[in-house]
């Protein structure tokens, strides 16, 4: 993750020098929180949906926004009670689309407000070589109001947090199998207030 992080500094460092009085109408906006986590050991962004890579098309004084996220996760271990197999395949995939408005707080800061529509998938199965299997599936969807903080480092470059309060609704379904066999079958309807504090860092590249 370092190495990603110094490679990341390196571009935008490049980018920041290539100074230009061009407007442009393009962000791409990199999710830097964990990475500066691992490195100086600061930010948290708790239960909330994180979308690590976001772009936008700036209008005058409006903007679309666009953010996705894919995430996969595969394990693979022993039981060192019984020494069974066991298998762990989890995935991720999270979508969201917004309007925003943009307001000039000074030549250097500029405050974005608007509303969000998002949707969230995630399926996690673990297996067992004695024949256990346990599916689990979530999905979300939902929206709310958004406000965000823009630092201008150049006209290239730019840092961002945001601060967002979204309800979700959705179901989960957790099925338990034993040799191909179900077990339980518990499917639960879900509702969710998420609030965000300032506690997330984007990276943005203009273009």
């Amino acid at each position: 993750m370092r190495k990603i992080f110094i490679l990341l500094f390196i571009v935008v460092a490049s980018s920041a020098f290539s100074q230009s009085a061009h407007r442009y109408k393009n962000d791409l906006g990199f999710n830097v929180t964990s990475l500066l986590s691992e490195v100086i050991g600061i930010g948290n962004q708790g239960d909330n949906p994180v979308f690590n890579v976001s772009y936008r098309r700036k209008g005058n004084k409006s903007a679309i926004r666009l953010s996705a996220h894919v995430g996969y996760n595969k394990d693979n271990s022993i039981n060192e009670i019984d020494f069974s197999e066991l298998s762990l395949n989890e995935s991720d995939y999270r979508f969201r689309i917004g309007y925003e408005k943009m307001l000039d707080l000074s030549n250097k800061f500029k405050m974005l407000y608007g509303i969000d529509a998002l949707g969230l998938y995630s399926s996690s199965i673990s297996s067992s070589s004695t024949g256990l299997r346990n599916d689990v599936t979530e999905f979300k969807f939902g929206g709310g109001p958004a406000l965000r903080l823009e630092y201008k480092i150049s006209e290239r470059v730019s840092l961002m947090t945001e601060s967002t309060l979204y309800f979700l609704t959705g179901w989960s379904e957790d099925v338990l199998h034993l040799g191909g066999q179900q077990l339980a079958n518990e499917r639960n309807t879900t509702f969710n207030l998420n609030t965000q504090i300032p506690s997330v860092l984007f990276l943005n590249v203009h273009f």
